[in-house]
């Protein structure tokens, strides 16, 4: 009976094309919104429409907005309140499919026709294609798919009620035999940012600096979707207070550019021992990864070190382990991994005790293309992988998980 698996919502079952995917993605969108009134608020949010609790949240799927086939759109969401009524077409695209110009017109035109206020396009693409201005049309508004996994993992972190729901969507978008969520595209300006980080500061106010970093909050969402499926655990972003929107975690992403040229997000999954970190640093042309956990209570010095050694056995040897004393300014120890192997007491203080939680570090070369070819993974890619490698190698065996045998890595120093 424990090898069953649990009946879920939407299910990905028959699904061979990208037309069959985006169609069936965008109908579990649609109805979880109308489901979660959590979910809607935030989603619908993020184009500006409020969403409170007496808000009536409508959707409808594959809606013919024209006497045609062709003008069939994904969907339709309406929210009303009171004698006030907003209404949206969707159409979307999954994987990498794209949505041109024309089609975006051609929606964008029918809309106009059936008293719409709003066209949306969901896609993988950091930005909808550029159809121009108009103030007789229908408002434009774009989300990616990466982005809508993360604002659903953020609210079923934080609401209990509605996690059920948002567990299945997440599962359904994140299924690897669709492929729903897929970005690996840095952006035109990539190379250019990348190669200023390495010779000067960057300024918050370029627009290549803002594109990199709204890029790098559709790569933490794509991260979050490749991290549950390599733990089979809940993940959410950790993110500082008045960061839960992605307008405002993309800000901050600007800021970490400007001020450190990095670009880094931190996730918890759910039952693990700790968290997890991934920094891109763009000067040094280098990840890092940052695993952060508490050791069991009650333990000696001794039988600390050998539950901390027996989590990091398929760790490479280079990983910097620190110990920390709580409310410490500094480390209380530092070791590699291989050093401590040699000599666990080199986690003890001079005092002969050990830190109440340890910090261990990995870095590794960072790929700077701004998508993989047929010879190397691109910096998306790459970096999915190199967080996938941690939960492999770290952060799942520390928390008792069973861990997937690794891939071959190329290591640098670490900081």
């Amino acid at each position: 009976m424990n090898e069953w698996q649990r009946a879920r919502l939407f299910s990905h079952e028959g699904i061979k094309t990208e037309i069959e995917a985006r169609r069936r993605a965008s109908e579990a969108l649609l109805a979880t919104l109308a489901l979660v009134p959590g979910y809607a608020a935030s989603v619908l949010g993020e184009l500006g429409v409020r969403v409170d609790k007496s808000a009536l949240v409508e959707t409808f799927a594959n809606v013919k907005l024209g006497n045609k086939a062709a003008d069939t759109v994904e969907g339709v969401v309406e929210v009303s309140k009171g004698n006030r009524r907003w209404s949206a077409a969707i159409v979307a695209r999954a994987g990498a499919g794209k949505l041109t110009s024309a089609a975006v017109t051609k929606a964008r035109t029918l809309a106009k026709q059936a008293n719409l206020d709003a066209l949306i396009t969901i896609t993988n693409d950091a930005h909808g294609p550029d159809v121009g201005r108009s103030r007789s049309g229908p408002a434009m508004g774009h989300l990616g798919w990466a982005s809508v996994v993360a604002m659903a993992n953020d609210l079923r972190a934080r609401d209990a009620e509605q996690a059920q729901i948002l567990d299945d969507l997440v599962a359904f978008l994140g299924h690897p035999e669709i492929s729903v969520v897929s970005f690996s595209d840095m952006g035109p300006h990539w190379s250019d940012v990348v190669k200023t980080a390495r010779t000067s500061r960057l300024s918050a106010r370029n627009a290549g600096v803002r594109e990199v970093a709204s890029r790098w909050e559709q790569v933490t969402g794509q991260l979050e979707v490749a991290l549950e499926g390599a733990s089979g655990a809940a993940v959410s972003q950790v993110t500082g207070a008045n960061k839960s929107s992605v307008a405002s975690r993309t800000e901050a992403h600007v800021e970490n550019l400007a001020a450190n040229s990095q670009l880094s997000a931190t996730f918890r999954v759910r039952g693990a021992a700790g968290d997890m970190a991934v920094v891109a640093d763009l000067a040094g042309r280098r990840l890092v990864g940052v695993v952060v956990v508490a050791p069991p209570e009650g333990l000696g010095n001794r039988a600390t070190v050998g539950w901390l050694l027996d989590g990091l056995e398929s760790a490479p040897g280079d990983a910097v382990v620190e110990s920390w004393k709580s409310r410490g300014r500094a480390a209380h120890a530092v070791a590699t991994v291989d050093e401590l192997r040699r000599d666990a007491q080199l986690l003890e203080g001079r005092n002969g005790t050990i830190g109440d939680s340890f910090r261990v570090l990995l870095a590794a070369e960072m790929p700077v293309g701004r998508t993989g070819n047929g010879r190397s993974a691109g910096f998306v890619h790459a970096t999915t992988d190199f967080l996938v490698e941690l939960w492999q190698q770290m952060l799942g065996p520390l928390s008792g998980s069973v861990v997937v045998a690794p891939r071959a890595r190329t290591t640098a120093t670490t900081p």
